[in-house]
């Protein structure tokens, strides 16, 4: 996990996505995950992920509002992991809270029998806790993978203004 970066290059285009997931539960499978690119907003990927039969956790369902129909046709993280593979290349993966999505996509990863590739992680929430001088706190908004990445974004372009 590298916090080293600064807000504004972070925010330079061609740097860095910023991503977020939602799960069954808090050591769950996937079932959304969403990406943008940090220096545009562009929407990269907003996709359902099918949990192939775990069941999503009624304390998870009330926070992202996500249930098993929402996820009928829905593709298999096995499915999705290419297109995901060639939208995070070279780029540094921004998440609030990084440590548990890049442990969750570890998981998905593991359960295909692979090792989760060699990204650049920055959490953005231990980034403004730094910058802020104080302790970290939730992203509020939304919930849903979408809505979190655009919130994370905002608190991002305010971190550059003060930072």
């Amino acid at each position: 996990m590298n916090n080293t970066w600064t807000p504004a290059q972070l925010l330079a285009p061609g740097v860095g996505v910023i991503l977020d997931t939602e799960t069954t539960d808090l050591d769950g499978r996937i079932i959304e995950i969403s990406i943008i690119d940090a220096a545009t907003g562009a929407v990269l990927v907003d996709q359902l992920v099918d949990p192939q039969g775990v069941p999503i956790c009624a304390q998870a369902q009330t926070v992202h509002h996500i249930n098993v129909a929402d996820l009928v046709g829905a593709p298999t993280f096995a499915q999705v992991r290419p297109h995901l593979e060639q939208v995070l290349a070279n780029r540094v993966i921004m998440a609030w809270n990084a440590p548990f999505d890049r442990e969750r996509i570890a998981a998905e990863y593991a359960l295909l029998g692979m090792g989760i590739p060699v990204w650049d992680w920055c959490c953005l929430m231990r980034l403004e806790a730094s910058l802020l001088g104080c302790r970290w706190h939730k992203l509020g908004g939304p919930h849903r993978g979408l809505g979190d990445v655009l919130v994370a974004r905002e608190r991002l372009e305010a971190l550059r203004e003060i930072s």
